[in-house]
Formats: structure tokens, sequence, C-alpha cells
């Protein structure tokens, strides 16, 4: 007839596998997620410095042209 017994130890046996897998897949994407954050983390600080570079001396340089600025009442 039909054996129960085996049967519960074939789905326990499937549904360890599916838990094996989902964790690994769950690990595989956090580390694809990883890479691609730190990708384009490093790719906007490189972007950043593409364009107009200002030193810190030019912007001095433009704060003493300005007005001298009061707060006259």
């Amino acid at each position: 007839m039909f054996n129960i017994n085996g049967f519960e130890a074939e789905l326990t046996r499937i549904a360890i596998f599916s838990v094996a897998m989902e964790i690994i897949a769950l690990i595989l994407f956090f580390w694809v997620l990883y890479v691609v954050i730190k990708s384009a983390i490093r790719d906007g600080i490189n972007e950043s410095r593409l364009g107009e570079r200002r030193t810190v001396i030019t912007a001095r340089e433009e704060i003493k042209d300005l007005p001298p600025m009061r707060a006259e009442r």
C-alpha cells in the first residue's frame, strides 16, 4: 500500500533542500546588491571630480572679491 513514513521523509528532504536553495539565493542576491551599490558609490565619487575642479585656494580668492557683508539695521 502507500508508505506514509517514506513519503514524509521525502517531503522533509525536499523542504530542507528548498530552504537551503533559498538561503543560497538570498546570500547571492545580497552579495550582488553589495557589489552594485559599491560600484555606484565609487562611480559617483569619481564623476563628482570630473566637473570644475575648485581648490580651496580658488574658493578663497572668490570670497575676497565679494563686498563686505554687514547686518545693518
